[in-house]
Formats: C-alpha cells, structure tokens, sequence
C-alpha cells in the first residue's frame, strides 16, 4: 500500500490518499511546498524503501530521477505532483509549486509641490510590500522633502524590488511690488515678479496691472507647474497737494532797468538818493506835478513818474512749497520765490505756473501782465531855440492828454499842447517836464531847452566850410603877454560831425602844439590848449547843441585854485583841468586864427562862428551870464560895457 505526504498535514497527523499502498513508512518530501525558479534545486527526502525513481507531470524537469533533486531553472512554473516508485513498486507522491520571477515596477518618477500628494502605483507582482509599511499596488504619500519609496513585489516564493523618487518641489515666493498709493487722476502699478503665468484677483493675467483704488491678490505658476497667492495689498488714493498763490495785482508796469525811486519820481540809469537829486550847480531843484512836490536828478537824467504798488511783486503762498516756471523766457521770475524782476521782463501778458513739490504735485496758474509805461517822450525841432516866435512840438508823446510844465520858470509853454511862446520866454536853460494822466502806466519824460538870444543866428555871421576858409589877425596878437588871466567868449553853431575842429589859435611860435591859446574840439572834448597841448581846460563835448547856436566862455585865472573854467551856454561845464606847470603867457609870433586847420591835429571848423572876444581878464559867472543873456540888441554895442578897457580882441565876423 502507497504512503503520500501531505505537505499540509498537521504535525503528528499523516493522511493516507486515496489509493495509496504500502506501508506506512514509505514517505517523501521536499523542503517546502513553493519555489522560485531562480532557487536552489531541491532534493527530495525519502523516508522508507530508497533506491526508487521520481518522476512527474510534463513541465518538471529533474536532475536527477534517483533523487528526486528537481532543476528549478528549467521547469516550467506551475504545481506539480511528484511521483516516488520504490523497488518494492510502492509509490509515494507529494505536491510541488514552482513560481516565476515577478517583473516589478513602482512606476515613473514624480514631482510634487509641496503640500501636495501622490499616488505610487506598482505592477508586475500578485502582492506588495511598500517601505512605507504599506500593501497593495497603490498608496497614497505626501513627503515634504524629496523622497524615495521602495516597492517589494511577490509571486509565490518569488519576490522583486523596484523604487521610485518623488521630487518635491518648494512653492514659489509671490508677494506683490509696487507704489501702493497714487494721486487722484492717476493710478499705479502693480509687479507680481517673473513667473510663467499669472492671475490676478481682477481676472487679469499679465505679470503688471494699473491699479486703482482697492485689494489685489495674484495667484502665479513657476517652471515647475507649482502655484502660490500672494498676500492681499491695497492700493489707497491720495488727494493733490493743497497750495494757493496769489500776486497782489493782475498788470504791473515795467519800470525801466537801474530805476531809482526819488519821491515818486524813477530816474532813468540813476544811482542817485533823494539826498543827492540836485543840479550841477548843488541848488536842490524841485518841480511841482499835481501838487506834489518832486526833486529833480541831475539834469540830462530821463525821469520817470508814477504810483507803482511794486517794481518786483511776490506771491502769497499758502499750503505746499513748490517752484515757479513761465514757458515764454521772457519773464524774468525767481523759479523758488516766484518773485518777478518787472524790469527785465518783456512786456506780455504771461501765465505764471506754480508747481507743489509734495507726494502728490499739483499746478496753480496765475496770469499776470506786465504793461509799458505810457509814451511820454517829447521833442523840439532843437535844443537851442531864440527868443523869437513860437515853437511847437516835432515829436508828441504817444500817450496824449498829460500836462506840460517846466523848470525854472520863465518858459511861457502851454501846458496842454506843449507849445512855447518863445518871445515871451526869458534867456535860458530849462528842463521841459511832460506828464501822462495817470490811466495806465504813468510816466514823464524831460526835454533840456535853452532859449538864446535872438540877434546870434543871424546873416551875418561868418560861415566855415572848411575849404581853406579862416579869419586871421591884421597883426601879432600879443596882448596876453606876461599876463595870467584871460576870457575868451564865443558863439558857435557847429555841424554835427566827427573829428577835431578848429575855432581859434594864437600860435606861440611855429611849433604846431606850442600856442598861446588854441579853442577846438579834440576826442570828445571842448578843448583850450595853452603854451603845450598837455596844459589845457576841458570840458565835454556832449553839452554842445549841434547844430544850434552855443555860446562858449573860457576864463584862466593862474592865481586861482581852478586855474581855469569852460562855461557851456553860461552853464560850468569843466571836466578836466590840467594847469599844473603853465605860469603866464608868452608873446605870441603869429597871428590869431579862427576856423583855421591845424595840420596833423584838427580840421577846419564846420558851421557858423560869431562874436568871438577876448579879455585880458577873467570875467566872473554872472559877467559871463550877462553875455549869454544879452540880445540881439545889446550885442551891437560895445562889450567894453562888461570889462571896460581889459577888452583887446573883439571880432563881430561880419556884423
């Protein structure tokens, strides 16, 4: 009777399958019931009648039958009964399973972004172990770090690992840049940084947004597929700098460049004080306009008149500092102060922008205009007009409707018209004065008149040409020899030109420069020479009236601190004196010349020359005021009525 070994029996229990003989010693089994095909071949043990054979379904292969050692390697997986034949022919059997190699894979690599999870998927196995403790083909994990997860899978006696690695990826920093405020009007900008795509809280999707007035978030993906929000930011607006700026007025008056105030009065190019407005002759003259009051600068100054609120207006600022601009460049205005220089400006109407220097900038316009003075300059046909008929104006201010007056009295002039009745006017200088009416810019203008005797420009006086034209002495003049006063008085009514004329010299000796007198204009100057060129007097050609009738007197009194005097239509004109080394008169070689050339030196004289006399003497201020003033009339009679015998040269050129 056959024996088989249930390789499941319980321990001490033997089951005796149906059919089975033998007696009950015969028995044979393996190690275990399941091998791997890559295991080491197995060797039945026998237990009862050895020396039998081993044998099997189709598919085992053994090794060796006599053993029942089974080659794992070359028989095909399945479950096998193996059959042992002792020589006795009793049998015994038992039941083996070979099992194949599992293939197994835990699936591809993964990444993740952090915080999130994953599921790992094996295959290729019946079973599954996972080195997390896990079974089954899948679970789930959530490292926070990168991590690798290994996998065992198992067929039978036959087992496989596989791993995979899960990378975990940090998600990336989003926060939100840009200015969170902005000014009304405006807006700003907001910068979620460099990413591959966006989504902004507005629905938007670029990595900029224009921003108002609110709560932004923005949600961005990186490179690596992984996504963040951002913290929330709001975005406030702010209101405009607060600023005002007021001037004091909309127009000004330009008034004019280097413009001194003097009691109302802006002298033109004056440096004079109020203390210091008087005439050459140190008389603080004063001159009455709509019953004011005004002293006067010095005469040729142009005066300008008026009430003016400012010459440099400044704003009023209230509220944020800022700076002021004008597009022109024409107005000159203080860009920090806002102050504006009305005398370098160009008159115009101008916008004055103000522009806030706070958060939030903002811009305060002002217009301000700046006017011309009114027209008031005036003219005659001549600074020299005799004591004859009438004379009208040639040129009339622009701006009509002022008053005419002048200083010092005795001009006969109309105040409305600016007419002169110049018959009934007194012998003398005056300054004209003309006022506008006060609508607009109010201003004055001064025109110097002198009123000169009547009888001087008359056909009788003798006219130089300067072709080879002069009067000379019959004889040697010699009447100022030894002596150290002298006067010589002339009329004179030059054609205006340029260069050096001749009036009169009285040659010392052949020497050119050497004289005992010599009258001429040289270099800007009304010149008398005496003995050398370097002793002279000398007083500026700008007092001469070119062509008019000046009177010129020059007195020498070597005894005197002056040493000498040039009077311009009786007024004292010296400029330059330099007597220093000249002691008395020589005696003259040569005789006296007038209007003569002067070779090398000066040209002959050009205009008229009258009256010429000289005196032996110096004749005082008020002696030389009386020829000056004297008529017609008076200028025919004998001018040793003056200075009695001390008279010894008097030409009448014609008369």
């Amino acid at each position: 009777m056959a024996i088989f070994y249930n390789p499941n029996r319980k321990k001490g229990l033997f089951y005796m399958p149906s059919g089975a003989t033998g007696g009950d010693a015969l028995r044979i089994e393996y190690s275990a019931a399941r091998f791997c095909e890559d295991g080491t071949d197995p060797i039945a043990g026998i237990t009862g009648d050895t020396g039998g054979t081993f044998s099997s379904t189709t598919g085992l292969v053994f090794i060796s039958t006599s053993t029942g050692q089974v080659d794992l390697s070359a028989s095909t997986a399945g479950t096998y009964v193996v059959t042992y034949t002792a020589p006795s022919s009793d049998t015994a059997t038992t039941s083996i399973s070979i099992d194949t190699i599992p293939v197994v894979s835990a699936g591809a690599d993964v990444a993740i972004c952090t915080g999130n999870n994953t599921v790992l998927t094996a295959t290729g196995a019946t079973t599954y172990s996972w080195s997390t403790g896990q079974t089954g083909a899948s679970i789930t994990v959530d490292p926070t770090t990168n991590t690798t997860y290994t996998v065992t899978g198992f067929n039978g006696a036959c087992s496989a690992t596989d791993s995979v690695d899960v990378t975990v990826y940090p998600l990336p920093s989003v926060s939100i840049s840009g200015t969170l405020t902005y000014c009304i009007g405006s807006n700003t900008t907001l910068d979620a940084g460099t990413f591959v795509s966006y989504l902004w809280s507005t629905g938007e999707t670029t990595q900029t947004i224009s921003a108002t007035a609110g709560s932004y978030t923005v949600t961005v993906t990186d490179s690596n597929g992984c996504s963040n929000t951002s913290a929330q930011v709001t975005v406030s607006e702010l209101p405009l700098d607060s600023a005002t700026v007021t001037y004091s007025a909309s127009a000004y008056c330009q008034v004019p460049t280097g413009a001194l105030v003097v009691d109302g009065y802006y002298p033109l190019y004056s440096t004079e004080s109020a203390a210091q407005a008087e005439s050459s002759d140190g008389t603080a003259h004063s001159h009455t306009l709509s019953g004011t009051t005004y002293y006067m600068p010095n005469d040729g100054v142009t005066i300008y008149h008026g009430t003016y609120s400012l010459t440099t207006p400044a704003p009023t600022i209230t509220g944020e500092t800022g700076t002021f601009s004008e597009s022109t460049g024409n107005l000159s205005i203080d860009s920090s102060t806002g102050v504006i220089t009305l005398n370098s400006s160009t008159v115009a109407t101008y916008t004055v922008v103000y522009t806030t220097n706070g958060s939030c900038p903002n811009t305060v316009n002002n217009t301000v205009t700046i006017n011309a003075l009114d027209g008031a300059t005036f003219a005659y046909s001549s600074n020299s007009l005799p004591q004859t008929g009438t004379a009208s104006l040639t040129t009339t201010p622009t701006t009509s409707g002022g008053v005419y007056s002048a200083y010092p009295s005795g001009l006969s002039i109309n105040s409305s018209t600016g007419e002169i009745d110049l018959a009934n006017s007194t012998i003398q200088s005056y300054k004209i004065f003309y006022e506008t009416s006060g609508a607009g810019c109010p201003n004055s203008s001064t025109f110097d008149l002198a009123v000169t005797a009547a009888g001087i420009a008359n056909n009788y006086s003798m006219n130089f040409d300067g072709i080879n034209d002069y009067v000379a002495t019959g004889n040697t003049f010699n009447d100022l020899d030894g002596g150290t006063t002298m006067t010589l008085s002339v009329w004179i009514n030059p054609i205006t030109g340029s260069g050096s004329y001749m009036i009169a010299h009285n040659p010392r000796n052949t020497t050119a420069q050497q004289s005992q007198f010599m009258l001429w204009f040289y270099s800007g100057f009304l010149e008398l020479s005496l003995s050398t060129r370097s002793q002279h007097v000398r007083a500026n050609s700008s007092a001469i009236n070119m062509d008019n009738w000046n009177h010129i007197a020059c007195v020498v009194d070597l005894s005197s601190s002056t040493k000498g005097i040039i009077y311009i239509n009786g007024v004292n004109e010296t400029t330059a004196v330099g007597l220093t080394n000249f002691n008395a008169f020589e005696y003259a070689t040569g005789v006296m010349r007038i209007g003569e050339e002067q070779t090398g030196y000066a040209t002959p004289f050009l205009g008229n020359i009258d009256e010429l006399a000289i005196w032996n003497t110096a004749l005082t201020s008020t002696q030389i005021q009386s020829i000056y003033d004297a008529t017609g009339t008076n200028l025919t009679k004998d001018l040793t009525t003056v200075s009695g015998s001390n008279l010894k040269y008097w030409n009448r050129m014609g008369d």
